[in-house]
């Protein structure tokens, strides 16, 4: 009895050690490859943090888990970041090249705990990622966890019109227009001609043309226009227009004109407006996501 008695007491203690042990090992969540979930709908996307000299992945660095659909009528995903800074404000997106990630998608957003564990959940349309104008269109889409700060979200657009384009004025005088750029609150410059077609427009008749005080605002277009000889040399005139829905400009001040080529593009006002890639997620691989 009495060594029985011994061997329980030692398999309790044993047993007790052995909890111990347990219970002071800290756990460990397993990162596995980013991938299709067997042969359901559902894939899984890690993103981490990479050394911006050369985007290799930071050992036990900041890492992230996107659980999300590969088909559907919305992009349809939740995502749990770890190791990131406590309280910190985070951004999930969706990054077209090339910088600045004009058109970007802003997935949803989420704010660290004081662990630095951030939870973001969201279905929203998107379309097909990546879209039509990625330089990433050939092999998928980038997915970051970005500062919320470094990232516009705006759905809003505004267009732009550099181009080449030709108007005309009163059914009857077709100019050429090259609007060559444009800035970023709406001004633009250029140079033109009349008759259209018919460069350097020096001939009698012919007059080259300088673009100026060029705005675009919303969908309304003004510039002013001077002549430069030998046709009326320094005659001037501004002109006022409204860029319709497919691109096109038609005005009726100071007398009624329109483009007959050329072509506005509506640029969405999303893109990323900082850049701190130390604090931020990238993907380990790029996705597709097929819109239905």
């Amino acid at each position: 009895m009495v060594k029985g008695g011994e061997k329980m007491r030692k398999l309790i203690a044993g047993l007790a050690a052995a909890s111990a042990l347990l219970l002071s090992v800290q756990p460990i969540i397993a990162k596995g490859p980013s991938a299709p979930a067997g042969q359901s709908n559902k894939a899984h996307l890690y993103l981490y943090e990479k050394n911006p000299a050369d985007w290799t992945i930071i050992e036990k660095g900041a890492w992230g888990k996107m659980t999300y659909d590969m088909a559907g009528e919305e992009f349809n995903y939740v995502f749990n970041g770890h190791h990131m800074v406590p309280a910190g404000d985070y951004t999930l997106i969706y990054y077209p090249d090339p910088w600045p990630g004009t058109g970007l998608i802003c997935l949803g957003s989420g704010v660290a705990d004081e662990y630095g564990d951030v939870h973001i959940k969201n279905s929203l349309v998107t379309g097909d990622l990546p879209m039509t104008g990625d330089e990433n269109y050939q092999d998928g889409a980038k997915i970051w966890l970005v500062k919320s700060a470094d990232a516009n979200c705006a759905t809003t657009s505004h267009w732009n019109v550099v181009g080449t384009w030709k108007w005309l004025v009163l059914g009857t005088y077709e100019h050429d227009l090259v609007i060559t750029s444009q800035n970023a609150d709406g001004t633009f410059t250029g140079y033109g001609g009349f008759p259209a077609g018919f460069p350097p427009y020096t001939d009698a008749g012919q007059t080259p043309e300088t673009i100026t005080n060029g705005q675009v605002i919303g969908d309304q277009i003004t510039f002013t226009t001077t002549y430069i000889g030998p046709y009326n040399p320094g005659y001037s005139v501004t002109v006022t227009g409204t860029i319709n829905p497919d691109g096109k400009i038609t005005g009726t001040s100071p007398w009624e004109w329109h483009s007959t080529f050329g072509q506005a593009v509506s640029v969405p006002d999303s893109k990323m407006v900082g850049w701190n890639p130390e604090e931020y997620l990238f993907e380990e691989v790029l996705i597709n996501f097929d819109a239905i």
